[in-house]
């Protein structure tokens, strides 16, 4: 096609696609692939999405400025009680993946997991996976992502003892099988899974510790380690996002680090001093400046602040958060509830329709 118009013409014909329909053609032929990921992508800023046990909170944008102490708010990010008290397990490019893990299904294998696009209000039911048991914790063993380079979303399904995990991608008419290649191992529930450019990680905790990356293109399981010294230590860890790399954060008492995966090598970016805050998982920082964390108390429920760090002062330690009485952040938005259990993704409005990955016949 390149032979009959310039790359020009091609720009301003795909700038007139949506997204969507952008992303698609990124497979049609390495010049478009090329010419989409150069010359046509826009920045859009993420917003937050609070996951509460009860109800899901899309936060307005958050003030640009530090010294602004008021409030930014939030709104439900469903309209009306379709997906009322169902679990998020992620979100990518403004699709939403949920799992129904609530009582009333408790007989449905594994809870059953639901693709959704809140601006077009379209649902997308997968098909059940009919070996998964269930448990509370069912909405923990899925993760959502996508895969850039194949435009393909696929859902994972980690079970907790086992030599194999679960595939959906959507599109197709049924779950497969990928063999991890290892004796059956324990999955560390614990720790999540997360998806971050084109691979989901989740952590495995016998024979050994170590962290699983599933390559979302190829479907190929490979293994991190070592994983940071500071693991060995006792204390709490787990996945996490930063600036769309895969991280680890390890709580201590009142002591949290975060360690980055960079070029194979574990580095210490964050290193937050709390006071009675949590860092919110899996995504915990907002364009890559603030450092979001949530706080419960009594008759207000849970409230989000964000934090501007400083400079650690060398390499090892990036930057650095404290919060103390005098210096709890900026209160960003608030979330009547009971319950102190949270997540948190990054969230971008999208038109894309859920209609074109229907199930095969």
């Amino acid at each position: 096609m390149a032979e009959f118009f310039p790359t020009d013409v091609l720009v301003e014909i795909l700038l007139r696609l949506p997204s969507c329909a952008r992303r698609r053609s990124r497979l049609v032929c390495q010049l478009w692939r090329d010419t989409v990921d150069t010359r046509t992508t826009t920045e859009i800023r993420p917003r937050t999405v609070v996951a509460t046990k009860e109800s899901v909170h899309l936060i307005e944008d958050l003030p640009s400025s530090s010294s602004d102490s008021s409030p930014t708010g939030s709104r439900d990010l469903w309209a009306g009680d379709a997906f009322k008290g169902m679990h998020l397990v992620g979100t990518c490019n403004g699709l939403v993946c949920m799992c129904d893990n609530r009582f009333r299904h408790r007989q449905k294998p594994g809870g059953s997991i639901t693709l959704a696009n809140p601006v077009t209000g379209e649902a997308l039911a997968i098909p059940p996976l009919r070996h998964a048991k269930y448990s509370w914790c069912s909405y923990l063993m899925y993760g959502f992502g996508y895969h850039p380079a194949t435009g393909r979303y696929k859902v994972v399904h980690v079970p907790y003892l086992s030599d194999r995990v679960s595939v959906f991608t959507l599109g197709e008419a049924a779950w497969r099988t990928v063999a991890t290649g290892s004796p059956k191992e324990t999955y560390d529930v614990n720790t999540g899974i997360v998806s971050v450019n084109g691979a989901a990680y989740w952590a495995v905790k016998e024979p050994a510790a170590k962290v699983v990356s599933f390559d979302l293109g190829n479907e190929h399981i490979t293994y991190i380690r070592p994983l940071p010294d500071e693991l060995s230590r006792p204390g709490c860890w787990r996945l996490t996002e930063v600036r769309g790399r895969l991280g680890i954060a390890f709580s201590q008492d009142d002591k949290t680090e975060v360690w980055v995966m960079e070029q194979c090598t574990w580095s210490r970016w964050y290193s937050v001093q709390m006071n009675k805050h949590q860092l919110t998982h899996p995504n915990f920082t907002y364009h890559g400046d603030h450092v979001l964390t949530m706080q419960w108390q009594p008759g207000r429920g849970l409230v989000l602040h964000k934090h501007k760090p400083s400079d650690g002062g060398n390499k090892t330690q990036r930057v650095v958060v404290e919060i103390d009485e005098r210096n709890e952040g900026t209160v960003v938005a608030e979330f009547k509830t009971n319950y102190s259990s949270h997540q948190t993704f990054a969230y971008v409005e999208t038109t894309e329709p859920l209609s074109v990955y229907q199930r095969k016949k």
